[in-house]
């Protein structure tokens, strides 16, 4: 009996001998090289520059790049990462700070989304509690195959959180050519009626200003697998004359209907019903 002790405790202590060698490799230049040739070589599409920092709980990563069979689609440069490793004890990741100096996202992936199998959707996925205390990116470029037009915009956020039971939560403030706050709430999980609602309140337009003085507005969406539903309200004006736009929205079966919508402008006003109907035959 003290034999078979003897060697579960010699086991035991070569398994942390070695897991203490090994953190010790990966806080040098060396090691901190082959663990970003590891990942690059296991990350499909994911091209990972030179790692700095304490491994892995305070990492930073000069350049990062995102790929498909058509070239690089995302690029990212200085991104920092601090978590609490000890928060893994409660089961819950806990990320003090995020972010990254310039996000540019030339465009849109090409990759297919993948299949569930029926057995996937049948289970139920148990997600661990994730707390974002602090996400900062300093430039998000946003080119013109992704929004129409260059844009940029500084992103930052006090607090965004993902509980066991699949509720994602959080708020975005942005800065730049849009100004405004946005709130998520969503509901995840394969077992539940996954949505997503977007609060958006735009305090001021700066690009494309779109000929006006002023843009302002505010919008409430949720999107599920049915569809979209909410409803949007803008306010404009051009020299000394104010305008207003509101109206119910919905996205349905290929249908998007504004219904109804009302604008005022100038003491005039105006109601009606907007449909398109986005069937492959009326297109």
């Amino acid at each position: 009996m003290r034999i078979k002790t003897s060697i579960l405790f010699k086991i035991l202590g070569i398994g942390i001998l070695g897991s203490v060698l090994l953190l010790a490799l990966l806080q040098t230049p060396p090691g901190k090289s082959l663990l970003a040739a590891t990942l690059n070589r296991v990350l499909s599409g994911v091209q990972i520059g030179t790692i700095r920092g304490w491994v892995p709980a305070n990492i930073k990563i000069d350049r990062l790049e995102m790929s498909d069979a058509e070239g690089v689609w995302l690029t990212a440069e200085e991104l920092h990462c601090r978590w609490m490793i000890r928060d893994l004890i409660k089961r819950r990741i806990r990320v003090t700070q995020l972010g990254a100096k310039t996000i540019e996202w030339h465009r849109f992936p090409t990759a297919e989304a993948p299949t569930l199998s029926r057995s996937t959707k049948s289970r139920e996925i148990k997600i661990m509690e994730v707390e974002l205390d602090n996400l900062v990116i300093g430039q998000l470029k946003l080119d013109s195959a992704v929004a129409g037009m260059p844009l940029e915009y500084t992103v930052h956020s006090g607090g965004i959180h993902l509980r066991s039971s699949g509720r994602l939560m959080g708020e975005l403030h942005v800065k730049g050519d849009a100004e405004g706050r946005v709130a998520l709430d969503a509901r995840l999980g394969v077992q539940h009626d996954n949505r997503l609602t977007v609060v958006a309140e735009l305090e001021r337009l700066v690009n494309p200003s779109l000929g006006l003085d002023h843009v302002s507005g505010y919008a409430e969406v949720t999107l599920s697998s049915a569809g979209l539903r909410g409803s949007i309200s803008t306010w404009v004006r051009k020299d000394n004359l104010e305008g207003q736009l509101s109206s119910k929205i919905e996205y349905f079966d290929r249908k998007f209907r504004l219904s109804p919508f009302e604008i005022v402008a100038a003491g005039y006003s105006a109601e009606g019903d907007l449909s398109i109907d986005f069937e492959p035959k009326n297109m």
